[in-house]
Parts: C-alpha cells; sequence; structure tokens
C-alpha cells in the first residue's frame, strides 16, 4: 500500500495498515513528515512516482481538491506512475465533483479511484476505528473494504462515485 499524506491522520492511519499485515510506504511534501514516518517504521519514498512502484493499492489524505488533482494528474502523478489496475482510495474530503471527474480519469488510465472520504477524528485513525463513506459501484466498495479494512471499522456504499463525499460533507454539517 502506498499511503500520501503522512499528517496527524495519515501516520496513525499508515500505522494501522501495517499492523493489519500489508507492506505500507508512504509519501508527504514534508521533510519532517517524512521523518516522523520513518521513525515510525513506514519507509517513506522520495516523490509520488516512487511512492506508485510495486503498490496495489494508493490511499490518499490530502486537504483539498486542488491536491488529489495535482497528485494524480502530474507528470510524476499517480495516473503517469502506477500500474493498471491499481486502486485508489482518497479518503480526503474534496468536492463532489472533482470525485466523480477523478473516477472517470482513473477509467482512462485502466485504474480504480473511490472517494473514500473517513469520519472519526484523530481517535478513530489512532485506534483503527474509522467510519468510511464510499462512492463507486457496488463491485467496487467490495474490492476498497480489503484495504479500508485496515484503517477503520465502518463502511458504507453510499452509491455512485462522488457520493460517499456528499454524505462526509453532510455528515460535517
Amino acid at each position: 500500500v502506498g499511503f500520501i499524506g503522512l499528517g496527524c491522520m495519515g501516520l496513525p492511519m499508515s500505522q494501522n495498515l501495517k499492523a493489519a499485515g500489508y507492506n505500507v510506504k508512504g509519501y508527504d511534501l514534508s521533510p519532517e513528515a517524512r521523518s516522523s514516518a520513518n521513525a515510525e517504521g513506514i519507509p517513506t519514498a522520495d516523490s509520488v512516482a516512487d511512492l506508485c512502484k510495486d503498490v496495489e493499492y494508493i490511499v490518499t489524505a490530502l486537504p483539498e481538491t486542488r491536491h488529489i488533482e495535482e497528485t494524480l494528474m502530474m507528470d510524476g502523478g499517480i495516473f503517469a506512475n502506477a500500474a493498471a489496475g491499481t486502486l485508489i482510495c482518497d479518503v480526503s474530503t474534496i468536492h463532489p465533483d472533482g470525485a466523480r471527474a477523478f473516477h472517470a480519469e482513473a477509467k482512462k488510465n485502466n485504474m480504480v479511484y473511490l472517494d473514500t472520504p473517513m469520519s472519526g477524528g484523530i481517535t478513530g485513525a489512532r485506534n483503527g476505528t474509522l467510519t468510511f463513506m464510499v462512492g463507486g459501484s457496488a463491485e467496487e466498495f467490495e474490492t476498497s473494504k480489503e484495504v479500508l479494512q485496515g484503517m477503520g471499522a465502518n463502511f458504507f456504499h453510499c452509491g455512485e462515485p462522488g457520493t460517499g463525499e456528499i454524505a462526509k460533507l453532510t455528515n460535517n454539517l
């Protein structure tokens, strides 16, 4: 599993994936976040492109829609570097229209992008009890649970791409 975004939520989520038996490597723009991850036993890549090598799953946990777009679509990004068949679970809270567009673009690149925003805060991230609201097909939802179970306890299929974000935004209200 490649994990992009090793901030306050990402590092404990990465640790839980590792504890669940996944081979995890991380990436973050912040050298401090990469250093903290390394100190906690999560090896880090030097770039998004390097992170994409030899992973079946990529989890993104970034602040805004534009950050996800850049990480997916830049020259050194996920779509240009991950293998066909890679499943991308975006646990960020972003705009539903962005999630729908990223799902469609992933399909063009023979990958699957799912909006899988989380709820449960830092305590849920540390304890592995997060709730995930997933937008995508029923089959994609079932496949996503393989990796999401390493970080959470509750999984809801909300419908088509973008509906996980709609559920999360509604929850936030």
